[in-house]
């Protein structure tokens, strides 16, 4: 009996440890960085998950005229179609720190909402790249839906 208790508490402290393990959870998440040919050579902003140094972005969203956005999941690119945006910063004037910004992209599979908050603005007469930090809320044929911290920017290509 008292084997059968230990084997037990073994199996309950692992599966606790994997789900509150950070690296497991990463593992979860649903998008992959993009690859250089994903992104198009356009004026957008671009999303990182958060402290993340080099990597590649999670999503990047065109502000030309066809306002897409572009995630990657395994082996697949999807392009999603803008739903839905408030208080975006550099539509409506110069990033100030503390503005807030909603995106939300989908497509027939995917619904990405974006809620983010301007950390680091542009002073006026100066040509600069606004910081943002936030979330990407995901969830794929309306399933659960997972969160992933994220830090960004907006600009052009040069």
């Amino acid at each position: 009996m008292l084997k059968i208790v230990k084997q037990s508490l073994a199996v309950l402290i692992l599966s606790i440890a994997a789900t509150s393990n950070p690296v497991a959870a990463a593992k979860q998440d649903p998008l992959l960085p993009l690859l250089s040919t994903d992104i198009p050579a356009v004026c957008g902003c671009s999303f990182v998950r958060y402290k993340s140094k080099g990597e590649a972005p999670l999503l990047h969203w065109a502000s030309d005229g066809k306002q897409q956005a572009v995630v990657r999941t395994e082996g697949q690119r999807h392009v999603l179609e803008l739903r839905q945006e408030k208080h975006m910063p550099e539509r409506s004037g110069r990033p100030q720190p503390n503005d807030r910004m909603v995106l939300f992209v989908a497509n027939g599979d995917w619904q990405i909402q974006l809620l983010g908050m301007v950390v680091a603005g542009c002073p006026a007469k100066t040509q600069c790249t606004a910081s943002y930090q936030g979330r990407l809320l995901v969830q794929q044929n309306g399933g659960a839906r997972t969160e992933i911290p994220v830090e960004g920017s907006c600009g052009c290509p040069k």
